[in-house]
């Protein structure tokens, strides 16, 4: 067994760097803001607009149009987008009728409303650095770009989070050049044209999360190019969870959305990372009881090695490199915390803009 993982982590390790090797390269994109639509829905979300708000009026380029759509908010979101964006023609506020709702149907409304060649999807919670939309312009040059996301943390808990989040992007990212496994709706730019071939969103409108993941999952049964962007100036910010609660509530949406539609290779993939992040816990617990103390620390040495190589890979662009001094914690939690969440999946509806995931 002891030869066999083994044998497994160095493998693991050997895909890993070719697929970083075969990365795919931006080549910059004509810059045209007439060519693109940035989407942000929103509902309830008047207390997290004002970061995004400051963000947009600071940059330097604007896009040719901005569309916030109001998914039945029950506060005063739209009231003050409104008295803000009084007079720019570059942005509009549009409610969605009362037969539609949820992310997916609100992302698809605009879309069919917009007019560029090209659309971003935002959280109305993200913020972004003043050269943000400058850059996105020369991003347009593939079907489907991936932007990353940096979750701000402010606490132990939250960074915690923080790195099991971008630790996963990392690995996502590092293997992309064989299968991506994610892409997040908070940062994602598509090619409109594209979206109309491929798009089954109405199909999974049952469930109220999961945007993000169905699209990409059309654009890969379509052979779409799709490229994953870890540049800095590309990135946007959002506050992470902070507490067990949010946690597991996000996690379990996030980990059931893929139950519905599962792959053959994203099973494959799944369980490479479960048997690497476990199987690697389990059996130094293994090592360190039976007093094998030179493979006990071996396997941390290695485990350690892969896991800073996939994290700085993805994060030195983004600045983020010091957030990996709470892997030690990271190694020892994360089983647990994976097992949890495995667990709630099948006992614990989580909710999303305070509705069920899966409405009735």
């Amino acid at each position: 067994m002891i030869v066999a993982y083994f044998t497994f982590l160095g493998v693991f390790a050997v895909l890993l760097v070719i697929s970083a090797a075969k990365h795919k390269k931006f080549e910059e994109a004509k810059q045209d803001s007439k060519l693109l639509t940035v989407i942000i829905p929103f509902r309830n979300e008047e207390a997290n607009l004002p970061g995004l708000i400051k963000s947009i009026q600071a940059q330097t380029v604007l896009p040719y149009e901005i569309l916030f759509i109001d998914d039945h908010s029950l506060d005063k979101g739209k009231e003050l987008l409104e008295t803000v964006f009084l007079g720019k023609t570059f942005v509009s506020i549009i409610s969605l009728p009362d037969s539609v709702e949820g992310k997916k149907g609100a992302i698809d409304f605009g879309v069919k409303l917009s007019t560029g060649d090209y659309c971003l999807t935002l959280d109305a919670d993200v913020e972004f650095d003043k050269f943000f939309f400058e850059c996105m312009l020369k991003k347009m040059n593939a079907d489907m770009t991936i932007g990353a996301v940096i979750m701000k943390s402010d606490s132990f808990l939250s960074r915690l989070f923080s790195f099991e989040y971008m630790l996963f992007n990392a690995f996502n990212f590092s293997f992309s050049s064989f299968f991506v496994s994610s892409a997040s709706g908070a940062n994602l730019l598509f090619y409109k044209e594209k979206y109309f071939e491929v798009n089954s969103l109405p199909q999974h409108s049952a469930l109220a999360s999961g945007d993000d993941y169905f699209l990409l999952k059309d654009f890969q049964h379509h052979s779409a190019s799709i490229i994953l962007n870890n540049h800095a100036d590309n990135a946007v910010y959002t506050k992470s969870v902070g507490g067990w609660k949010d946690y597991f509530n996000q996690r379990i949406r996030w980990l059931s959305k893929t139950k519905t539609t599962l792959n053959w290779k994203e099973l494959v993939v799944g369980l490479a990372l479960v048997v690497y992040l476990i199987g690697s816990f389990v059996l130094a617990i293994y090592l360190f009881y039976h007093n094998n103390f030179t493979l006990f620390y071996s396997l941390i040495g290695v485990r350690f090695l892969i896991d800073l190589f996939v994290y700085s890979n993805y994060t030195a662009r983004l600045g983020i490199l010091k957030l990996f001094l709470i892997y030690p914690v990271f190694f020892v939690l994360y089983p647990f915390l994976f097992s949890a969440v495995v667990f709630g999946t099948f006992f614990y509806r989580p909710k999303w803009k305070g509705r069920g995931l899966v409405k009735k």
